[in-house]
Parts: C-alpha cells; sequence; structure tokens
C-alpha cells in the first residue's frame, strides 16, 4: 500500500499571511540574484529583464496582497484591468483602494499595519527587563515608521499616486527597516548574555547542591538551550537582513547578487520558523 502524502502541514503553513509572504520574499529574492547571475553570465537582455520584472512584480505583490482579503483582491482585479485606463482614474483608483481598505474588512495598503506596531509597542511597555523593553517599543516603533513609509511607496509603485519625494521616502522606510532590526540585533544580543549568567548558575547548582536541585538545574539547562537556539538563529537572520538596507542606502556597496542571495536566505529562515509555530515542530 504507497503512503499517503501529507498536506496539511503545508495547508496549515500556507492559510498564514506569514507563511505565504515569506515564500514570495524567498521567490522575490532570488529572481534577484538570478537576473545578476544571468547578466554577469552574458545572457540576453530580454532574459535579464523577464527576472527583473518578477521581482518587481513579486515586490509590489507582497505589499499589496499580504493585507488583502480574496473579495477585495478580485473587485480590484476586475476594476483595475477592465474597467480602469490611468492616468485619468488614478484618483478614483486611490479613494477606490482606501475604501476596500474599510469596507472590505482589509488594510489594502498595509495603512494597518503601522498601527499594529504601534500597538504592540504598547503592549512592550509592560515588560519587566528595562532594556528589553527599551528595545521591543524601539522595533515595533521603528517597523511602524517603515511601514508607513512603505505604504506611501505602494501607492508611487502601483501608479495610484505619484510623490514627487518618493526617494525621500525610499530612503526614509530603509532607515526605519535599518533601525527596526539593529534594535532586534541588539536585543537577541542581551539575550544571548542573559542566558549565558543563567547557564553558569544552573551550572553551579549541579556542582554544588543536592539531587533534588541538581535535577532542577539539569532541567533549567535543557530549557536554556532551546532558547538560545531560537535567540541565535534570530540573530543570523538580523545580521544578514540588517545588511539590504544598509545597501539601500549606501552604507555598504553589495551588488544584486549578494543582496538577492542574503534575502533568499532570511526568507527561507523565516519561512522555517513560521512553519515550526503552526506545525508546533
Amino acid at each position: 500500500m504507497s503512503a499517503v502524502m501529507n498536506v496539511q502541514p503545508w495547508l496549515k503553513f500556507t492559510a498564514t499571511t506569514v507563511g505565504r509572504d515569506k515564500l514570495y520574499r524567498a521567490v522575490q529574492y532570488f529572481s534577484r540574484f538570478l537576473a545578476w547571475y544571468l547578466l554577469q553570465q552574458g545572457y540576453s537582455k530580454e532574459t535579464v529583464l523577464r527576472f527583473n520584472n518578477l521581482k518587481k512584480t513579486l515586490a509590489l505583490s507582497r505589499k499589496r496582497k499580504q493585507d488583502m482579503s480574496p473579495f477585495a483582491l478580485s473587485v480590484e482585479r476586475v476594476i483595475i484591468h477592465r474597467i480602469l485606463t490611468p492616468p485619468s482614474s488614478r484618483i478614483f483608483y486611490f479613494f477606490l483602494t482606501l475604501f476596500l481598505s474599510t469596507g472590505g474588512g482589509t488594510t489594502v495598503m498595509r495603512f494597518g499595519k503601522p498601527i499594529e506596531h504601534v500597538e504592540q509597542a504598547v503592549v512592550a511597555t509592560a515588560a519587566k527587563d528595562e532594556f528589553l523593553r527599551f528595545c521591543a517599543v524601539g522595533k515595533q516603533l521603528s517597523y511602524a515608521g517603515y511601514l508607513s513609509y512603505d505604504a506611501l511607496i505602494f501607492l508611487d509603485g502601483a501608479g495610484a499616486f505619484k510623490f514627487k519625494n518618493i526617494k525621500r521616502y525610499t530612503e526614509l522606510a530603509n532607515k526605519f527597516w535599518l533601525a527596526g532590526i539593529t534594535f532586534s540585533f541588539i536585543s537577541g544580543l542581551y539575550k544571548t548574555r542573559q542566558t549565558q549568567i543563567r547557564r553558569e548558575s544552573a551550572v553551579r547548582g549541579i556542582k554544588h547542591h543536592g539531587e533534588s536541585e541538581k535535577s532542577n538545574a539539569r532541567t533549567e539547562l535543557k530549557s536554556l538551550a532551546r532558547e538560545q537556539h531560537s535567540v541565535t538563529k534570530q540573530l543570523v537572520q538580523d545580521g544578514l537582513d540588517i545588511l539590504i538596507p544598509s545597501t539601500g542606502l549606501g552604507y555598504l556597496s553589495l551588488d544584486d547578487g549578494a543582496v538577492g542571495l542574503i534575502g533568499t536566505v532570511t526568507s527561507i529562515m523565516g519561512a522555517q520558523s513560521q512553519w515550526a509555530k503552526v506545525n508546533k515542530a
């Protein structure tokens, strides 16, 4: 009897917005790498253009679809492609997308995302550790700023509304993104140090206490090992991701090939974390 493939884990993963976004992001950045690689290998401009277009389309699609319901997507697709003809309909399209973001129960332009991060920043103020509280609030507010400008970049890229200062908005978005990752990275370093302190205490407990204390210390060490594994993985992911906005801001001079590979790797890492979360792996 042939084995039946269990697709439930995959369905659970792709049913989440984060899961789908990580897949889109992986393909987007891998397309960026392929476009660079094929250009270096002397392939035709048409071939390179295909992957560049795929990269741009996925980037815009991630901004648009991440928060849209199937209903809103369907209505938007019909109106844009069958009724509206730019540029005369740009103003109407702008208000239409705003309508879909409220009436459709979704945030088409990701306008709701910054508010979510502000709310998370408020929640983070309840953290007991003062330094972790500072990092968590800074991270969430930075991402709120990043997504606010990202929404404007989407409007410009979608052709709904053209901004004269779009380059400045892109720069500010990258700065907020960089700040958010930096807060996350510093928080990871701090957690690593705190874990080391707790680990040293547990090791001393094994050496100098009775059997009951030793058993508790061993349990604590196993728990700390799991925590540190998660923290270390996030540190590596943040350490790689931070190179992307740094390059966009001109602080580093990585080529598209390097940025594409970095984005692909961190997308896969994020997808693995989301897979483990939804499937309790």
